[in-house]
């Protein structure tokens, strides 16, 4: 038999080197990464159905209480802007008198659904306030600089194809600390 001709390209990537499947989300305007290996599932849930108990955000899912990360304040995105709407939001109320108007907004915000990603550690589940899921993405990851090396919460960095750094958050690693789970 006659052997064909070719060409053999080797590849060889260093060990540091991983990829992973991972979940873009958007938390205010910036984008993070969350690894699937530790998403047991995405959910969305009302927003009158999260309660507070002792200083804890919880929702009830599967008849379980799952304490819930409000991703937004833990990172401190955006306080400025959040704190703002809060002083218009009342201002808006004692200006609307007791009418259909003031009526028809409150059922507007009833209706409000949280988007929460469950993390599931061991027999542990807490749920992860995101904006916005974006897509399922193939990552690689990097090892954060040594400057960042102490900073809690993130895993690595990637650059996704249109060239923007994003930070891959550790999510089991956030709710081992538990002040975490607790209300900010």
């Amino acid at each position: 038999p006659e052997k064909t001709k070719g060409t053999r390209f080797t590849l060889e990537l260093p060990l540091t080197l991983a990829i992973v499947t991972a979940l873009l989300i958007q938390i205010k305007d910036s984008v993070f990464a969350i690894p699937f290996s530790s998403i047991e599932r995405v959910v969305l849930i009302k927003e009158e159905n999260i309660k507070s108990m002792a200083d804890q955000d919880v929702a009830v899912v599967d008849s379980e209480h799952v304490p819930l990360v409000d991703m937004e304040k833990i990172f401190s995105l955006n306080i400025d802007s959040i704190l703002n709407k809060k002083e218009q939001s009342v201002d808006k109320e004692k200006d609307l008198p007791e009418t259909e108007e003031k009526k028809e907004a409150e059922v507007v915000v009833e209706k409000k659904n949280k988007t929460v990603i469950l993390i599931k550690r061991g027999k542990e589940i807490a749920g992860l306030i995101v904006d916005k899921l974006l897509n399922e993405q193939e990552i690689i990851v990097k090892p954060l600089p040594e400057v960042l090396h102490g900073v809690k919460g993130f895993s690595g960095s990637t650059i996704l194809g249109e060239g923007q750094t994003i930070l891959i958050i550790d999510a089991v690693g956030l709710l081992q600390d538990s002040n975490q789970l607790v209300r900010i």
